[in-house]
């Protein structure tokens, strides 16, 4: 049929057909356009996501860092305009905010609306708190329109309200951080608009990454703190078998001058300079350590000595009065310590070395004087005209003078370690032992002894007791 022939009701229907299929395709254009916008923005999604992602993988895993680069990441990625971080503290049971980030300048009136800062929010983890922990705390997503749902009963009404007209937001979301199927925390976000499902499967894949960059960071942290307190218990390992290495040291010093002393006939001198020589190797740094020792101005040092500024210095003290002095010097310098280069447990020990010194420069003087005047006792005895005798506990004869073995007829050498039955008759020691046992008690007595060649060797007073006046003569 040629278009002419064409009744008018067949052009109008032709018309409507052709505006219907118009309409049809105009209806496909949109939504064509529609899911080009819409995969646009989920490739910027996926791309500000790749990239916050990327962010917190290549991190120096410094946990605050991580935080707030997924705090970030929430409004680069997401579309956000506020957002916030929460961990969970499972030990006291709180969600602590660590992180924070909004678009524009407004965080210092979002501190100021809520009283402090919103890094310090604390929110108990209880499933009866609200809908909305309990939500988070079986791992799931939830969007809220209305703030104060989200935040009652850890903020009240009128600063939700607050709050909601300053971030200019209508849409509420939290984002449970799942680990191994464990919560850790959770995201809280903030965006003008409503969220798709697309949006939320990123919101969801976004969480799960940052879940994982937090588990990673809290683990290097973890790592960190381990080593830090290893090296911290190494060090004071070091520390303390290095102080016990000074203590044997200055024990051993101690003990070596103690031995000097109980050597068997060893002078004064002798031990004075050996105690200079032993001196530096109980200091710290026995290689550049040199002593000296003067009693009375009488120097006792090393062969390498010489005074430096690096010096301790301690009195000798003898019956109550300065006798010399013990000086041990650094010939180098050294780290400071507590008095210069030098330890607190080396003026410890440099005091205890002129104690022990002076103790024993007294016996040392002591022991001299009772020689001397042992010396000046024995020489008045062997001198005198009159017999001595001396006798142990036993009766055994210790000491006879020139005069007693003259008198007994005897030689000292044949009654010395004798017993006194052998210048006594038998008929007379029964007289004798009586009286040896009263002077026992105390008592003084007199006897009579006769001579071998038959003539009185007189009556004398015992001088054997008491103990202490035998011993002083021997």
């Amino acid at each position: 049929m040629k278009d002419q022939d064409k009744t008018r009701e067949q052009l109008l229907q032709e018309l409507a057909e052709l505006r219907l299929r118009l309409a049809e395709l105009e209806a496909a254009e949109t939504g064509r356009k529609r899911v080009e916008q819409s995969l646009e923005q989920r490739s910027r999604e996926l791309t500000a996501l790749n990239a916050s992602v990327t962010a917190m993988m290549e991190s120096a895993l410094d946990l605050d860092e991580t935080l707030q680069l997924i705090a970030d990441g929430v409004l680069e990625a997401l579309g956000c305009n506020t957002a916030f971080i929460l961990l969970l503290d499972e030990e006291e049971g709180i969600l602590k905010a660590k992180a924070v980030s909004t678009s524009g300048k407004i965080i210092e009136r979002i501190n100021a609306i809520v009283g402090f800062p919103l890094t310090q929010l604390e929110v108990p983890a209880r499933a009866d708190l609200n809908e909305a922990m309990s939500n988070i705390l079986d791992g799931r997503l939830t969007i809220w329109h209305d703030l104060y749902e989200l935040a009652d009963p850890v903020l009240s009404k009128p600063v939700c309200s607050a709050l909601q007209k300053l971030v200019g937001s209508r849409t509420f979301i939290s984002i449970p951080l799942l680990a191994k199927g464990r919560v850790v925390g959770s995201i809280f976000a903030t965006t003008r608009e409503e969220i798709s499902e697309i949006g939320k499967e990123t919101m969801k894949t976004f969480a799960s990454q940052a879940a994982i960059a937090i588990e990673n960071a809290r683990l290097y942290e973890q790592a960190q703190q381990e080593i830090t307190e290893r090296k911290q218990a190494e060090e004071s390992l070091r520390k303390r078998t290095h102080d016990l290495d000074e203590r044997v040291k200055e024990l051993s010093c101690l003990y070596g001058i103690s031995s000097l002393a109980e050597k068997s006939g060893i002078l004064l001198e002798d031990i004075l300079q050996e105690s200079a020589d032993l001196l530096p190797s109980a200091w710290q740094y026995p290689e550049v350590t040199c002593a000296r020792i003067t009693v009375e101005g009488q120097e006792y040092t090393m062969e390498d000595f010489r005074e430096t500024k690096w010096k301790q210095v301690a009195d000798i003290i003898v019956h109550g009065e300065r006798a010399g002095t013990v000086e041990v010097c650094y010939f180098e310098e050294r780290p400071p310590g507590d008095e210069g280069p030098f330890l607190k447990e080396k003026r410890a020990l440099i005091n205890a070395v002129v104690e022990q010194l002076g103790r024993i420069i007294e016996r040392k003087r002591a022991e001299e004087a009772l020689r001397e005047l042992k010396k000046f006792h024995e020489g008045i005895v062997q001198s005198m005209t009159e017999g001595i005798i001396v006798e142990d506990a036993e009766g055994c004869l210790t000491f006879i003078n020139p005069a007693t073995a003259a008198l007994l007829g005897y030689s000292p050498a044949e009654l010395l370690g004798q017993h006194w039955t052998v210048i006594v008759p038998p008929d007379q020691q029964p007289i004798v032992q009586a009286v040896d046992e009263r002077r026992v008690r105390g008592e003084v007595d007199r006897y009579e002894l006769t001579h071998p060649q038959g003539w009185d060797a007189g009556s004398c007073p015992d001088q054997r007791r008491p103990p202490v006046r035998g011993r002083s003569l021997r």
